[in-house]
């Protein structure tokens, strides 16, 4: 199911769920207006550049996202990485946090950009 820029900022919802959601009706600003990533045109600029340099790092990873994140479009994942709560874990590294998981968030270290985070 397509999300279509309605309802909630609820991850589940926006993949499986959204046409039940009772959240009431509102512009995303995630919203793409094509397949080939354009955006809408009131997006913040630097916003949107970082999006675009999330999807070349999401490129490089030797083995693809994780499985708890195959249901996102890279565009998606893109916008969730750059929009994320995002903290550092107790070594130092940048972490972000997608539908309740919290990921590595350093594309220098390919070994572990967007794995899962075990916790402290």
């Amino acid at each position: 199911m397509a999300f279509n820029g309605v309802g909630c900022n609820n991850l589940f919802h926006r993949r499986f769920d959204h046409e039940n959601c009772q959240s009431e009706p509102k512009k995303d600003p995630h919203a793409f207006t094509g397949t080939d990533g354009d955006r809408m045109s009131d997006e913040d600029p630097e916003r949107a550049e970082a999006i675009e340099k999330v999807k070349e790092h999401l490129g490089f990873l030797p083995g693809g996202v994780p499985n708890s994140l195959w249901g996102l479009t890279k565009d998606m994942l893109a916008v969730a990485i750059v929009d994320g709560e995002k903290k550092r874990s107790s070594a130092g590294m940048p972490l972000v946090k997608i539908d309740g998981i919290w990921y590595y968030n350093d594309h220098g270290d390919i070994l572990t950009y967007m794995k899962e985070y075990p916790g402290d």
